[in-house]
């Protein structure tokens, strides 16, 4: 047992700053977003984001402040595919915010609570929890060092 999580679902009710901009990732953001998941996580998540890339259903979502990559996500409406990082809670709340906006569908992925300036804004947004969930690992472990969303699939 790693990190209590909830499932998330919902839209939020939150605004993107002007100096971010929240856009479709592109297989060009690939290097970048593989150099941000070994800053936060120890590891990448290039398989995963290609995939995304490649998956009619899935969205994936880039946030870049001053043309940088700041956090990505492979989905962030099907809460089993969906995965992200970011460098920080103000970046993963932008991603949130843009992401959801961008698509039809309501928000549902998975939040781990100890993240807790990011799950109070969560809610505060209007974001609920559907279920208590246990983020659980077999092997090696690297706590995250940033914002991140864990995906079930990978």
């Amino acid at each position: 047992m790693r990190e209590p999580i909830a499932l998330l679902n919902g839209r939020p009710r939150a605004t993107v700053a002007p100096d971010v901009e929240v856009r479709s990732l592109r297989a060009s953001d690939l290097p970048a977003a593989e150099a941000l998941a070994l800053r936060v996580l120890g590891f990448e998540r290039t398989a995963e984001l290609r995939d995304a890339l490649e998956a009619a259903p899935l969205e994936p979502f880039a946030v870049t402040r001053a043309g940088r990559i700041t956090a990505y996500a492979t989905t962030l409406t099907s809460f089993a595919a969906a995965h992200a990082v970011a460098e920080t809670a103000e970046d993963m709340k932008a991603l949130i915010t843009g992401a959801i906006a961008a698509t039809d569908a309501p928000g549902a992925f998975l939040l781990p609570t100890r993240q807790s300036e990011l799950f109070r804004w969560a809610l505060a947004s209007g974001l609920r929890v559907v279920k208590p969930m246990t983020y659980m690992t077999v092997g090696e472990y690297h706590e995250p060092d940033g914002a991140w969303i864990p995906s079930v699939l990978y």
